[in-house]
């Protein structure tokens, strides 16, 4: 966030979404390669990482409206290693992921933001975690 801030001081976090480049992992430490999306009073900015867990590069404004995200409430009660452990620990999945998002849907019935993990094959859906609730949902593909 700060790193947008600098630039931006109004920037307020959207989405934040993180991949891991090699194979489907069922650690989230893997997921590196990360994207920020913040709303700006120009429009949209993006930050990204240069490589896993690395520097982050500049952020780059985009002069349009970012869509069907809610703005994420800053401090987050939840990190995404507490969500992986709350996935984990319900029974809910176990196996490898390929994808994790934090993004609160612009949608009926999604109050609260979510940790969203992608399983490798979307047929088998993805798992939201929300971070007020500390519920975990399946959601099929």
């Amino acid at each position: 966030m700060s790193l947008a801030r600098e630039q931006f001081p109004e920037a307020e976090l959207y989405e934040a979404d993180g991949v891991n480049e090699g194979e489907p992992t069922p650690d989230v430490h893997d997921i590196g390669m990360w994207r920020f999306v913040f709303r700006v009073d120009e429009g949209t900015v993006f930050v990204k990482t240069v490589k896993p867990w690395g520097d982050l590069e500049n952020p780059e404004l985009i002069r349009q409206p970012w869509l069907e995200d809610v703005v994420i409430p800053q401090p987050l009660p939840m990190d995404v290693t507490q969500a992986d452990k709350l996935l984990k620990e319900k029974g809910h999945y176990s196996g490898p992921y390929k994808t994790v998002t934090l993004r609160w849907p612009l949608y009926p019935g999604r109050n609260e933001p979510y940790y969203i993990f992608g399983t490798p094959d979307q047929r088998l859906g993805w798992y939201f975690v929300g971070i007020y609730s500390q519920t975990v949902e399946h959601v099929s593909g």
